[in-house]
């Protein structure tokens, strides 16, 4: 981590867990436009936080198990028919022990040492990364005094949002009264379930919450502390405790070592410098909230629709590529990274020369232009191919090459070399990254040219350091449906918009790079998702007066496609009713609350009351024509 910072792997996946949680939130408070409205509504696709992506990667490299779904528990239904044995699940790690606290005794901890406020600032962000909608048990809260938090961030802590779970007080006496409210509501909570404790109370199924609760502030003088040692002496059996910076006699103190060891225990505790402490803060409250931050930069980021597209066409270049030499590090995928099938022998050696920019030599001949049935077909929506001239895969690209193939199929315009390198190799160094640069491209290079059967063609093109991906020569299904996109937006005839959506529909086949996950590719593909359920509700409201049939698969794929967005819903409704279908109404508001519940996120009034109002309409239309036909409306 940077600045000396560290934290273990169970942190690491919590932190990735927000990160998607993000993503999530982001696609319920889209507002979806037609596809010839400008969309404005992009700048929520920032990249997450630098530490979040980091550590993503980590997680998948090294323990990408720690990312699998918990098993699903049982519904309510289901334990109140008998259905099923219920037995509470373990309830997830708290706050303390994802920073790597072994345990807080019962009077308190007390930190000191060169790294006390770094071991403070990982705690901090610890807790508020616990729990889950479906655990909310182990939804930790923090309470913290605000000189306590200005300690720990300096001026940053102004920057610091409203985050439900962290209760920022005045002073340590506004701190301690909030804890001893606490103290009381939870004793009340015990004796009205008729529990003894906390683990008597889980033993309910229909129990409420009662997430554990560290209080972080500096070591107390005088009445105060008496205050605090009472409060944690009531506090500890209801799941109350807390961490304080400095000497703490009435509880216990460890020395946090520059390293983040204690001197005391077998412990290495997590430790953040103030700059990822404000970034993953920033992050946990979008991922609590669904509140857009502004932080991050959003303009370099890769973008399928940036405001100019036009490709690039090669003019006269002719540029020699290396061999592509397998090298340890870059030949053998890491975990979680498949590797398509070969099926062929190997490709034609490249020529063995060097990666320069090409200063268009007036003796090179300028490519052909091919035509569609002979340009070389790349798949990368649903997975990453290369076909030959068969139809049939080439030999898996090398790891690497694959993510230089996608990311410049984004990059429709080109790629800067040096942009090339910090997305792919960001912690290699400069001379490395050029030299594995050049590795990827003569294999990508090497593949396409074994597809096209041609060993003179030039697939990437690099101009003055700036590399393309050639438009003469491959046929890219991404780039097909982007243009199937732009064509429907700029459309003005009615007939014309509808076949150019239609042809949106047929090319949009599955998720950019399905199987592969990279840290740059979460903009692109939330905006071929976004795009997908736009252009399908555009075309069903297109043919809804003429196929309703259609008009209702079409909304159906939408939903499909996004299922965490109420605005979506709601048109997807709409269509239904113009259909008569009552049923599929109920199914979809149903399919609604499954989704948002990952996100403990309820349908708002809205989109309740629009269900409500669309099947009252139908059954009017119904009882008024007397034909109740499959719940459709009679249409003639």
């Amino acid at each position: 981590m940077p600045g000396g910072g560290w934290v273990g792997l169970p942190l690491a996946a919590a932190l990735a867990a927000a990160g998607a949680m993000i993503w999530l939130r982001r696609r319920h408070r889209y507002r979806p436009q037609p596809v010839d409205a400008a969309d404005t509504d992009d700048s929520d696709l920032r990249p997450l936080p630098p530490p979040v992506a980091r550590l993503r990667r980590a997680v998948q490299e090294r323990a990408p198990q720690l990312l699998e779904p918990p098993p699903p528990q049982p519904t309510v239904s289901q334990y109140a028919s008998g259905d099923t044995d219920w037995q509470p699940p373990p309830s997830g790690p708290t706050g303390p022990t994802l920073a790597g606290i072994s345990d807080i005794p019962s009077g308190g901890l007390g930190l000191t040492g060169p790294n006390a406020e770094a071991a403070a600032r990982a705690l901090l962000v610890a807790t508020l990364s616990t729990g889950s909608p479906n655990d909310p048990d182990s939804k930790g809260e923090v309470v913290i005094p605000a000189d306590t938090l200005t300690t720990l961030l300096g001026a940053h802590a102004v920057q610091i949002g409203p985050i439900p779970r962290l209760h920022i007080t005045t002073n340590l006496p506004d701190a301690l009264s909030h804890l001893l409210q606490l103290v009381v509501n939870r004793q009340r909570t015990l004796q009205e379930n008729e529990a003894d404790d906390f683990d008597s109370l889980r033993a309910d199924p229909y129990h409420p919450p009662l997430p554990p609760v560290v209080l972080l502030a500096e070591v107390p003088d005088g009445e105060q502390r008496a205050e605090l040692t009472n409060t944690l002496y009531l506090g500890a059996p209801l799941r109350i405790n807390a961490a304080l910076l400095g000497q703490w006699p009435r509880g216990e103190t460890r020395t946090v070592r520059a390293d983040g060891h204690t001197d005391s225990r077998n412990e290495r505790l997590a430790v953040l410098d103030v700059s990822t402490t404000v970034d993953l803060l920033h992050a946990l409250r979008e991922a609590h909230t669904g509140e857009p931050t502004t932080t991050g930069p959003i303009e370099d980021a890769p973008n399928v629709f940036p405001p100019t597209a036009a490709p690039v066409t090669p003019e006269n270049e002719r540029e020699p590529d290396p061999p592509a030499e397998p090298t340890a590090d870059s030949e053998t995928p890491p975990p979680g990274d498949p590797v398509e099938p070969a099926t062929h022998s190997l490709p034609a050696t490249p020529a063995p020369d060097t990666d320069t920019p090409t200063t268009r030599p007036t003796s090179a001949p300028a490519p052909s232009r091919q035509t569609a049935a002979n340009r070389v077909r790349i798949q990368l929506l649903g997975g990453v191919t290369i076909a030959d001239r068969d139809d049939q895969p080439t030999p898996a690209l090398r790891m690497h090459a694959r993510q230089l193939l996608v990311y410049l199929a984004v990059q429709r315009n080109g790629a800067k070399r040096n942009d090339i390198m910090e997305v792919i190799w960001p912690h290699a160094s400069v001379t490395r990254a050029g030299e594995r640069l050049q590795t990827e491209v003569g294999d990508l290079r090497g593949k396409i040219r074994q597809a096209a059967g041609d060993n003179d063609v030039q697939p990437v093109i690099n101009t003055g350091g700036r590399y393309h991906l050639n438009p003469d020569l491959l046929d890219i299904d991404l780039w097909r449906l982007v243009d199937a996109h732009r064509t429907a937006a700029a459309a003005t005839d009615p007939t014309a918009r509808i076949t150019a959506l239609q042809q949106a529909v047929e090319a949009d086949t599955g998720d950019l790079a399905a199987g592969f996950d990279y840290d740059w590719i979460d903009r692109p593909r939330e905006q071929l998702r976004r795009q997908g359920f736009r252009t399908r509700l555009h075309l069903a409201d297109l043919v809804a007066g003429t196929d309703p049939q259609q008009a209702r698969d079409l909304a159906t794929a939408a939903a499909t496609l996004e299922p965490y967005n109420e605005h979506v819903a709601r048109q997807v409704m709409r269509v239904l009713a113009r259909a008569g279908d009552a049923a599929g109404i109920r199914t979809q508001l149903q399919r609604l609350r499954d989704a948002l519940a990952e996100t403990d996120v309820e349908p708002s009034d809205e989109t309740i009351a629009l269900a409500a109002q669309l099947q009252r309409e139908i059954a009017g239309t119904i009882h008024s024509s007397g034909e109740p036909t499959n719940g459709r409306l009679r249409r003639s």
